[in-house]
């Protein structure tokens, strides 16, 4: 029969990277398709495997729809959406036709395939999950807040939706702006769940040390940007556009635009740099040498195993190929030995030998030092150096 191969290659599609160019409502549905499958075979069986699948998926829910309801997309997508259609299992079983064993097998692993990777996927970037502990009307009076005072040192703030590449998703950014004439901008590429919201406050360590016009924005399925994160390529297509359409838009000069990258933003500045605006500047700042690398001080498994095993669930972000196709060399890698995230002799890509003294590229990097509260997560000016390293990130502008 026809039907079973059909059945597991349109849960495969949908499960698959190619799911990625459906229209965004589509995507929110495709996923339960499988989860329908393999609890209509659940329901087909004994009931108290069905009774158990249904209550535990009841009870998550349950939660979600009595707190975000449908807000958060990935929510939706991943928990509610699959409760209902564990609700059709019950009484589609009567009518729809059976599907062999191995056919319900198939799609059950590639389930628990796309569930695992989800998972490791919201431990790479779980802004879509973060976002829900704290309600969006605070946030939004944090940027209100923080627009006001910013106006009163004389800054011009403007808020736009950008669309996507493909034109399916909008951006919530944020542009500030200096009070006098600058050809200066950069692009902030946030951290891990590092939302505008919260950037917003602290931007002025950079774009002020710059004297740059600087803009910041939210990701797919962050604040007020449509959409749901994936994989870690849609951290790249959201970077890449934001800044091709703030360069069109105020018709940037790519040698006076930096993009700032800190964390898994380096990676995401990295690619857009070296495939989108080759002229650019660049600044890593904490990153890692590839997204695989930095899962290895996260993962139970031996680091060969993670490296091999990682891009299979959720892509990786490979900042090293990025940095070396970049030709010119305005670029520069902050770093501290002392990270406790990026862990320097595992996942910083200021650890390789091209950036060792003697290194090719030795003169690029600069090693953050002093004792902040957090050699990761806080800001520039928190380390002893501050005023040298800015004066380094000067120089990007002036340098051929």
């Amino acid at each position: 029969m026809i039907v079973g191969p059909l059945v597991v290659l349109l849960v495969v599609v949908a499960n698959s990277p190619a799911s990625r160019h459906l229209p965004t409502a589509l995507r929110m549905c495709v996923p339960s398709f499988g989860w329908f499958v393999a609890n209509l075979a659940i329901a087909r069986g004994p009931f108290v495997w069905y009774a158990c699948s249904l209550a535990i998926q009841g009870m998550f829910a349950t939660l979600f729809l009595t707190t975000v309801f449908l807000k958060n997309d990935i929510i939706t997508r991943s928990i509610i959406y699959p409760f209902f259609v564990t609700i059709m299992a019950a009484g589609a079983k009567e009518f729809l036709p059976s599907i062999s064993g191995w056919t319900t097998a198939t799609v059950t692993l590639v389930q628990l395939w796309s569930i695992f990777g989800g998972l490791i996927m919201l431990g790479c970037y779980p802004g879509n999950i973060m976002q829900v502990v704290e309600q969006q009307m605070f946030r939004d009076r944090r940027v209100k807040m923080a627009v006001r005072n910013l106006a009163k040192k004389d800054k011009v703030i403007e808020e736009e939706k950008v669309p996507s590449l493909n034109r399916k998703i909008q951006l919530q950014t944020l542009v500030v702006k200096q009070s006098y004439e600058t050809s200066r901008w950069v692009v902030y590429c946030g951290g891990n769940a590092e939302f505008l919201e919260n950037t917003i406050n602290d931007i002025h360590v950079i774009a002020d040390a710059l004297k740059a016009h600087a803009v910041l924005f939210n990701p797919r399925g962050i604040g007020h940007s449509t959409g749901f994160i994936t994989t870690l390529r849609d951290v790249v297509e959201d970077t890449a556009s934001v800044t091709k359409y703030f360069v069109e838009k105020e018709k940037i000069n790519e040698k006076n635009l930096v993009l700032f990258g800190h964390s898994i933003g380096g990676a995401a500045a990295a690619e857009v740099v070296a495939q989108c605006h080759p002229q650019a500047s660049l600044v890593l700042d904490r990153s890692f040498a590839s997204m695989s690398d930095a899962a290895i001080a996260f993962s139970s498994l031996t680091p060969k195993a993670t490296k091999k095993l990682f891009p299979l669930f959720v892509g990786d972000l490979r900042t090293i190929d990025s940095w070396n196709s970049i030709t010119h060399k305005r670029k520069l890698i902050l770093y501290s030995k002392l990270d406790e995230i990026i862990k320097y002799d595992v996942s910083s890509i200021a650890r390789l030998p091209q950036f060792q003294a003697g290194g090719a590229d030795a003169a690029t990097t600069v090693e953050l030092v002093g004792m902040p509260p957090s050699f990761h997560n806080c800001l520039l000016n928190m380390f002893d150096n501050y005023e040298s390293v800015c004066a380094r990130m000067n120089m990007l502008f002036a340098a051929e």
